[in-house]
């Protein structure tokens, strides 16, 4: 049996490690062709990077803001995704975001939010760091892109997160959701 080192669950970022199973699994629902332009924009150790690579996508930016992570990839930017100046735009963003409530933030993190306008306008201090991930991405898809995150679900129904729902159905639509228990 090979074993492989067991990676911590979560750190001060709020990182949750997709197993390579879920990430093939997400890989296989989206709809693109070799030369897609594809973003993770919190890439971790790297999981969905070295999927999307070994199945023949070469046109992948990642964003990680924990240097100690992903080091073997050449395209990772080591940077905060949250106030990345990105132009780009992306036929599927794909990948974990991480999550942690407002009160378990880094005070860097609460400083980052603070200044963007993205949060400010559709974001509360009871809101997920999560919430910032799924905007920014919605803003950097290109029309028919794609957007396919794993994450908690109660976005889908809290009360402080009903401007996200509603900015995703006015700037989207869902196509599916799968719940897993």
């Amino acid at each position: 049996m090979n074993k492989t080192k067991q990676q911590p669950l979560k750190n001060k970022f709020g990182q949750y490690f997709t197993p390579e199973m879920v990430a093939d699994f997400m890989i296989g629902l989206a709809d693109i062709v070799p030369d897609s332009k594809i973003l993770e924009p919190s890439c971790g150790a790297g999981v969905f990077l070295d999927l999307l690579q070994k199945n023949g996508f070469e046109n992948v930016t990642a964003y990680e803001i924990d240097a100690e992570l992903a080091t073997q990839f050449q395209n990772v930017k080591y940077e905060s995704f949250v106030t990345a100046n990105i132009k780009e735009k992306y036929d599927l963003i794909i990948g974990n975001p991480p999550y942690i409530r407002w009160k378990n933030l880094e005070e860097n993190l609460k400083q980052e939010l603070a200044t963007n306008p993205l949060w400010n306008k559709y974001c509360n201090s009871l809101c997920d760091y999560l919430y910032i991930f799924i905007l920014k991405s919605i803003e950097l898809l290109k029309d028919n892109g794609q957007l396919i995150f794993i994450c908690p679900e109660y976005w889908m129904n809290t009360t402080h997160s009903v401007f996200l729902r509603n900015y995703m159905v006015y700037n989207g639509y869902f196509e599916e959701i799968y719940h897993f228990n």
